[in-house]
């Protein structure tokens, strides 16, 4: 929820309802992450600080490095370790930090200009296969399986799946470290009126399975469409 197109009552009235919900999170994009307003940005951070205090409900906001004032993002960072001190939940999206989420996408909502379908295999490669262990930016292969899947299971309250062990839903993806890669995106224009989508395609991802049902092998979908809609904190029948 972007904060310059909503006032701050907007953004506590609709992270009071999600708190009332019992599950989710409200996401906050703010202004100046690029370096255009650095100011500006230390100003959303308070007013993110305000919100999770009157409402405790999770916030969570891109946290990103920029050219203006490099060392910004350590102000973000300490502004959320104070508040977290406090009880309150502010989540940077960080993929090193204990509690970041991975893999999560908004490109629902940008399909003509944001496609976050290859950061999963981006994650796997870059930072687990290319990065070598005693490389800072090297993250083990299992740390990156265990936050691209439990760990948001276990954020949205998805309690039948995140691991594979008996009673749990088989949603697995079995792939080819070696061989996994992302192409580039490429434009298709398929939507209602011709409108343009970004689409991406894979490799290396040897088959997927939806509660123990192949829907894709070797690249080819199988036509099977097992999955439900999910929502958070109930668990999913079949």
């Amino acid at each position: 929820m972007p904060g310059t197109f909503a006032c701050e009552g907007e953004l506590v009235a609709l992270a009071r309802v999600v708190k009332e919900s019992g599950h989710g999170l409200l996401e906050v994009v703010n202004p100046g992450i690029a370096g255009e307003d650095p100011r500006g940005l230390d100003s959303n951070m308070d007013m993110m600080e305000r919100i999770v205090t009157r409402t405790d409900c999770p916030v969570m906001f891109l946290l990103l490095q920029h050219n203006t004032e490099s060392a910004q993002w350590r102000r973000q960072l300490s502004k959320c370790e104070s508040v977290a001190r406090a009880g309150g939940r502010p989540i940077p999206q960080v993929a090193g930090r204990p509690t970041s989420a991975w893999g999560l996408s908004d490109a629902g909502a940008h399909v003509s200009c944001i496609i976050d379908a290859g950061v999963h295999t981006y994650m796997l490669t870059r930072w687990a296969r290319d990065a070598q262990p005693g490389d800072p930016l090297h993250i083990p292969i299992e740390r990156v399986v265990h936050k691209l899947t439990k760990t948001n299971t276990d954020l949205f309250g998805f309690a039948d799946r995140g691991l594979i062990a008996p009673g749990r839903r088989a949603d697995i993806n079995l792939f080819d470290l070696k061989r996994l890669h992302a192409a580039a995106p490429r434009t298709t224009y398929d939507l209602p009126a011709d409108m343009p989508r970004l689409l991406q395609r894979v490799e290396g991802y040897v088959a997927t399975l939806v509660c123990g049902e192949v829907v894709q092998q070797g690249g080819v979908l199988t036509g099977a469409r097992p999955g439900r809609v999910l929502r958070g904190g109930v668990v999913a029948k079949g």
